[in-house]
């Protein structure tokens, strides 16, 4: 008799973001891979404290309609952090919050929860690059989380790095706005907010960047026609192209005849993340499963490398 046994397959999905520590002055250096390591080890301190002292639905945030999302457990593995994020709802009964433990007596004094919902993560520490399994739609949508994430490391990253400041932006997704600057005739409004970044950066960012700028705001209007050519000038792409991986850009536009002929659409690289995916089988363990995630992470940054077309950056 032959047997056929199905083994499960799971496809994970994972938004990526940048997490940067920028020196405030000239005079302070980058905090480079032992200082993000640190900046999670406070991380996983104040999220086991929490625990310790059985205040974790405190410590958690609120997501509203009775659910709350915060992290959960921390590993340290070579160059890189992982764990996970848990999401959950309020109950009086089902598990205990801090130990995961069944509840068998029900009370007003018990707090369990219910609906519990693993997100993975991923922080490479070498390029300050973080990801997160979305789960289906538990993890909290980018205008949420990045405020979520903010909250629980600023502090910390003020504590160890005074002389620092802490920014954590969503890494959108390249072929999307391939997409619109080919698909555009022209242009009825363009805004970039940029945080440049560690490390070298492209052409006008590099420029900028050298002259000390940590932040930059770019707003383009049209003239009496009501449109921007799409023509753009290099500096203006190059600054586009930037807020892939350093900031955020929103543009409308109206298309070109064989894009849909004039129909006006807009694009906002915080609705457009980058995500990458990989196949977990039921082999895997969460520490193996991780380890093939990073490579995959790094490679999907690579990715966005490359000069967009039109771009002055040759590579």
């Amino acid at each position: 008799m032959i047997i056929l046994q199905l083994i499960e397959e799971i496809m994970a999905n994972f938004r990526i973001y940048n997490i940067q520590l920028l020196p405030k002055t000239p005079a302070h250096h980058e905090v480079g891979v032992i200082g993000y390591k640190r900046l999670f080890a406070a991380f996983r301190e104040a999220t086991g404290a929490a625990r310790r002292e059985k205040r974790l639905l405190a410590y958690h945030r609120d997501v509203g309609r009775d659910s709350h999302f915060g992290p959960h457990e921390f590993h340290s593995a070579s160059g890189y952090v992982w764990g996970k994020f848990i999401r959950y709802k309020r109950t009086d009964q089902v598990d205990d919050l801090n130990t995961m433990k069944a509840l068998f007596k029900e009370g007003a004094r018990e707090t369990g929860v219910a609906s519990l919902s693993h997100m993975l993560f991923i922080f490479d520490c070498r390029d300050h690059f973080l990801a997160v399994e979305e789960a289906g739609a538990s993890l909290p949508v980018n205008a949420d989380f990045i405020p979520i994430l903010n909250d629980y490391l600023t502090p910390l990253a003020k504590q160890l790095f005074p002389e620092h400041d802490l920014h954590i932006l969503l890494i959108a997704d390249r072929k999307s706005l391939e997409g619109v600057l080919s698909s555009a005739a022209a242009f009825s409004h363009i805004e970039v907010e940029l945080t440049f970044p560690n490390g070298v950066a492209e052409n006008s960012l590099e420029e900028l960047k050298r002259a000390r700028i940590q932040k930059l705001k770019l707003s383009g209007s049209p003239g009496v026609d009501g449109k921007i050519s799409n023509e753009l000038p290099s500096f203006m792409l190059d600054l586009i192209k930037g807020g892939i991986k350093f900031g955020r850009t929103k543009l409308s536009y109206f298309t070109k005849a064989e894009h849909g002929g004039g129909a006006r659409e807009v694009y906002d690289s915080d609705t457009m993340p980058l995500k990458f995916e990989k196949r977990r089988n039921a082999a895997d363990t969460d520490a193996s499963f991780v380890q093939r995630c990073v490579e995959d992470l790094r490679l999907a940054i690579g990715e966005i490398i490359s000069p967009l077309p039109g771009s002055s950056d040759k590579g």
